[in-house]
């Protein structure tokens, strides 16, 4: 029964790689599993059939791998995606239709992790459809789980159909809880990140309506890596419009912009563009020619958009077109992400955007909401009487609510009918989209046209060697006031001691340099596999197989060297076997040393007694000796045991080639 439960749980693992695979290949395997069930073939060799489980082995490490990288980094193209499965599941189906074909139940039963490697292949594809074969293999798995339950041998059916029944229903039970549990599961852990981690970023693309939080709490998730040579803030959005809580955008004004090449590069900069894949798009079409600019490279964390600072000539970006709007804000196609792009942009980073305002964007960037409380109006006057300089206006401002008011994160509860109000002349303390809509709306009181900037503020304390390490508590909100002759300009009413003190005294502990090292460079590493050809990949994949493979036979050829070495080596050699002639080879040795012919160590007693010299040694004593030698060396090395009487003969034999030693000893001393 097991190895009809073997044979079905892979046929069905076959079936779902043939058809979520599309390959013709994966009904040859379903084929084999099949045969199986009426056929046996021969007996594997011990040495394939270990090479066949390490090569399935190494197969399910590499699937692992694959599966790790398309859920953590999707950095694999579909045609590539479709290749690595090809081969991984060839070699699965080959190596488990090898092991069913054989006969032993033993090598069958390597077969299944040959099945689950084809399966889990098969549902690299997000919309393989592969619960029929789910099932049916997790049919064939509890057949093969409960064949010892089936097999039972009584005569009491009950009793059987007790024990199958005790284990089947927890099966079932955990199975069921698996699958209701986990979309339940799912949605109260995403529930709960989300509020645990949707307020804690201010301003920024999170930004949210005024007077709904009391309080916020700074999130260290890192967002993106800012490689520059300055500190710069960094627009994702400009807003408009506000109706006394929330800020708004105007989406009709977005245009698209093609892939053009920038005019009047110079070589350091194009060569900056070029290190980056992707294409250029120009925001305002003008020769770059003597300009320079600064050079910013951002590797975004999360994909989730772009965040340009302001004035930015050229945007070099791995996409098909962007999108702009009126304000200058540069984003990356709906459902697009973008995690490495790079920007050319104005030395005077605070100057965000030229040219002359037109009337709807005057009218727009003057809006205030109906039924504003008079004493923000009041308070607006108060604060710039006396300049006759719009620029100045903004400045006393801008300085009025740094010094006046004071930057927190815990603010308690806010009027939320009219928090501006609220934040202006009860609580006087707020984080930075209070600061912003005040300054906003204050500068608009006095007829100087302002708007809402959010994004991300990139400061000098978050300096990590080459780049600036930017975090979810870096978003942050600003305003831009338009000042003619000039255009629009950056300011930022929020106190800056007050704000740094707060956003870098979150200790990250004494590994974060190292660990934050280690993360840039895989980052790094990251988005150039990301955005590598498929060819490129490709190669890049089988000379890191070929690489594993060498390793590995490398390390065989090593093991199996040192095995050879230890059989090989005195402690480990085989003890010599007795013949019972050892005392007679003695003898000998010793007869040829009285006649002055000791035997060296590197000489076998059968050769040195032959070579004694005739006149030495009388025919009749060499024979004898010749004699004793080679019995002792079939007994020895031919494995031909001596028997008693022959040994006895031998004895008598060397007798007298002993007994004569006194005469050729004086014969030897005459000569």
């Amino acid at each position: 029964m097991k190895r009809v439960a073997v044979a079905a749980l892979f046929a069905a693992s076959a079936s779902s790689f043939a058809v979520n695979v599309q390959t013709g290949v994966g009904w040859a395997f379903v084929a084999a599993a099949l045969l199986s069930v009426f056929w046996r073939g021969g007996r594997l060799s011990p040495s394939l059939a270990d090479l066949g489980k390490r090569v399935i082995q190494l197969a399910l490490v590499l699937m692992g791998l694959l599966g790790w990288v398309l859920v953590t980094y999707p950095v694999l193209s579909a045609p590539t995606l479709r290749l690595w499965s090809l081969l991984l599941g060839c070699t699965f189906g080959a190596l488990g239709s090898l092991f069913l074909l054989t006969d032993g139940l033993t090598h069958r039963e390597s077969a299944i992790p040959a099945a689950v490697g084809l399966i889990v292949v098969s549902a690299f594809d997000l919309e393989a459809r592969i619960v029929p074969y789910l099932i049916a293999a997790g049919g064939a798995g509890f057949l093969y789980l409960s064949s010892e339950v089936l097999s039972l041998r009584t005569h009491r059916r009950w009793a059987r159909a007790m024990v199958l029944a005790g284990f089947a229903i927890p099966c079932a039970a955990t199975a069921g809880g698996i699958i209701l549990a986990l979309p339940w599961t799912q949605g109260k852990i995403e529930e709960t990140v989300l509020i645990t981690y949707a307020p804690k970023a201010e301003g920024g693309e999170g930004h949210r309506r005024l007077g709904d939080l009391r309080s916020l709490k700074l999130s260290k998730k890192v967002v993106m890596r800012v490689y520059s040579e300055r500190p710069q803030k960094l627009r994702s959005g400009v807003l408009v419009r506000f109706d006394g809580a929330s800020w708004y955008g105007d989406p009709s004004t977005f245009r698209t912009l093609a892939p053009t090449s920038a005019p009047g590069l110079g070589e350091s900069e194009r060569t900056f563009l070029s290190s980056i894949p992707g294409s250029d798009f120009v925001p305002d079409f003008v020769v770059l020619a003597g300009e320079r600019l600064i050079r910013t490279a951002v590797v975004r964390v999360d994909g989730s958009g772009l965040a340009t600072p302001g004035g930015s000539r050229v945007v070099h970006a791995p996409l098909e077109s962007l999108q702009i709007d009126q304000a200058g804000v540069v984003q990356a196609p709906p459902r697009t992400a973008v995690r490495w792009y790079g920007i050319l942009h104005k030395v005077d980073h605070r100057l965000a955007q030229e040219g002359p305002l037109e009337t709807a964007e005057r009218d727009s960037s003057l809006q205030l909401p109906e039924g504003l409380d008079p004493r923000i109006r009041e308070m607006g006057k108060r604060l710039v009487e006396g300049e006759s300089s719009p620029e100045r206006a903004v400045e006393k401002i801008i300085s009025h609510l740094r010094i006046q008011y004071r930057y927190s994160l815990d603010i308690g509860e806010m009027d939320r009918r009219d928090p501006l109000a609220a934040f202006l002349f009860q609580k006087k303390e707020g984080w930075c989209e209070y600061f912003a809509t005040a300054a906003a709306v204050l500068l608009r009181t006095q007829g100087i046209p302002a708007r809402y900037v959010s994004g991300f503020n990139v400061i000098g304390s978050q300096r990590k060697g080459d780049y600036y390490l930017v975090r979810d508590w870096d978003r942050h909100a600003w305003i831009e006031a338009y000042i003619e002759g000039k255009g629009w300009i950056e300011y930022d009413p929020t106190p800056a001691a007050e704000y740094e003190s707060l956003h870098s005294g979150v200790s990250d502990g004494f590994w974060t340099e190292g660990v934050e090292w280690l993360r840039a460079r895989l980052a790094g590493l990251y988005v150039r596999l990301r955005y590598l050809d498929t060819s490129r990949l490709f190669v890049l994949g089988a000379s890191a197989l070929g690489l594993v493979l060498s390793a590995y036979g490398l390390a065989q050829f090593v093991r199996r060297r040192r095995r050879t070495v230890r059989r090989l080596s005195p402690h480990e050699a085989p003890k010599p076997i007795a013949t019972g002639l050892e005392d007679l080879v003695a003898k000998l040795d010793r007869r040829a040393a009285e006649l002055g012919y000791p035997r060296p160590h590197a000489t076998a007693p059968l050769e040195h007694w032959q070579n004694v010299p005739e006149d030495h040694l009388s025919d009749s004593h060499r024979e004898a000796g010749i004699r004793v030698l080679e019995s002792f060396y079939r007994a020895r090395f031919g494995g031909v045991p001596v028997s008693p009487n022959e040994a006895e003969t031998l004895a008598r034999a060397l007798e007298s080639v002993c007994s004569s030693r006194n005469s050729s000893a004086t014969v030897f001393q005459s000569r």
